[in-house]
């Protein structure tokens, strides 16, 4: 056999080789992992929210990639993501109302492990009787979720504290502009600035299709269970789940070894700048598909100026309702992964490091969390920067999951962690309710 035969056939068995353990890790990937399909949507329209959570089960196909295991999301009659709940807590139990928008609903963490699990797992290691209760909800800003708590609490929903995890994306939210194009989310609940600093309702939602909005005085259709509407007209699943990947489960094979690869590489990535910046130089295509929305929100006078306003005045309302239901106020800033690894400083530089967005939000990466404690020192608000917190375990497991940037199992444990710490002197305060 000539010499090219044999390199030939060389080249040939590799390529088999390589193709049959291709051929065997997709068939593997097939039975063990899929990407954050979910088999039905999981949110409905609101005329008042705009979209909310739609009571039910619902399986995620998705088998974490730590575990590989899978598991269902429940949502209770009073459309959280939590186990049925009472109106009012037992007479020796504190409850914590935990508001929150996808960072806090936790799609791909099991309902055991999310951080409002973990707070009550760490609350009670403390030896406090408490209970606490997971509301967070896809895509909900501080509009959404003061409204929420108003229907809630009018219709006698009890809470020792309500505790708003806010997040850098709310500032859009509020504003009911899309995170790609900054255009109007005409679903969402558009609130306004009065001339002394107050908000109020400018236009509630539209129904998807519609020309106008069916959405009667009062708040009372945010507690119960809204009209059901279908997947291709859900405002709600576009919305929240739209820019994370996660979509309704279709028919067809989809190859799930490039997502696997793709998805661990990134969380790899995330806490190796070194790497980046050799990709960087040699030559490889490391992208953002688009400057990250907590820098288009908080760095831009044109929406920084009109959405700190609008947020403000929305947790200053959102402050009032809690006090006027005997209840007190607490919120907690969660940093965007932007904010906490190095590695995207090279990204965002690279690729709009020519933006004067850019430039702002390298001088100054905590903006929204140094503006929220502020507004919240002036108004006696107990606040909580998880930036540090998050900084302190930032060698250990990473804190936010590659599939969809949101908060891993180690995140929300993390988070927990320092919301029972941050929790526990509230709770012992004779004086949460004094004045009520």
């Amino acid at each position: 056999m000539s010499r090219a035969k044999r390199v030939i056939g060389n080249l040939a068995l590799l390529l088999l080789s390589l193709g049959f353990v291709v051929v065997l890790a997709e068939t593997v990937l097939q039975f063990v992992y899929s990407p954050p399909y979910l088999r039905r949507p999981v949110t409905e329209f609101d005329p008042v929210l705009g979209w909310r959570l739609k009571p039910g089960t619902y399986p995620v196909s998705r088998k974490e990639t730590e575990n590989f295991r899978g598991f269902d999301i429940n949502v209770n009659a009073l459309g959280m993501r939590n186990p049925d709940v009472a109106m009012k807590p037992a007479a020796d139990v504190d409850r914590v109302l935990v508001m929150g928008d996808s960072f806090t609903f936790g799609m791909l963490v099991a309902q055991e492990n999310l951080l409002s699990s973990r707070t009550q797992h760490y609350l009670q290691e403390r030896g406090e009787p408490v209970e606490v209760v997971n509301s967070g909800v896809q895509g909900w800003g501080t509009a959404h979720q003061y409204l929420y708590a108003k229907g809630l609490l009018d219709h006698g929903f009890e809470t020792d504290i309500v505790l708003l995890m806010f997040f850098p994306n709310d500032l859009l939210d509020n504003l009911a502009l899309d995170y790609d194009r900054l255009q109007p989310i005409p679903h969402a609940p558009r609130f306004a600035v009065n001339s002394d600093g107050g908000v109020y309702l400018q236009s509630p939602p539209k129904r998807p299709g519609s020309s106008s909005s069916s959405a009667e005085p009062g708040i009372g259709s945010s507690v119960g269970s809204g009209p059901s509407v279908g997947s291709g007209s859900n405002p709600g699943y576009r919305r929240s789940f739209g820019s994370a990947g996660v979509r309704v489960l279709r028919a067809g094979f989809r190859p799930l070894l490039p997502t696997f690869i793709k998805t661990r590489a990134i969380g790899f990535l995330e806490t190796k700048p070194e790497l980046v910046r050799l990709a960087q130089r040699m030559g490889l295509p490391v992208e953002l598909p688009r400057l990250p929305s907590l820098i288009r929100g908080w760095y831009g006078k044109e929406t920084l100026d009109p959405g700190w306003a609008l947020t403000a005045g929305l947790l200053k309302e959102l402050r009032d309702e809690v006090h006027d239901a005997g209840s007190q106020l607490a919120i907690a800033v969660i940093p965007s992964p932007f904010q906490m690894y190095e590695a995207y400083d090279h990204l965002i530089q690279a690729n709009y490091g020519d933006d004067p967005l850019t430039t702002e939000y390298l001088k100054d990466r905590f903006r929204p969390q140094r503006m929220v404690g502020d507004l919240c020192r002036q108004e006696s608000i107990p606040f909580l920067d998880l930036s540090d917190g998050f900084g302190e375990a930032a060698d250990g497991p990473n804190l936010y999951s590659s599939a969809d940037h949101h908060l891993s199992g180690a995140g929300h444990d993390v988070t927990g962690r320092l919301l029972a710490e941050f929790l526990a002197p509230l709770l012992n305060d004779g004086s949460k309710n004094a004045s009520h």
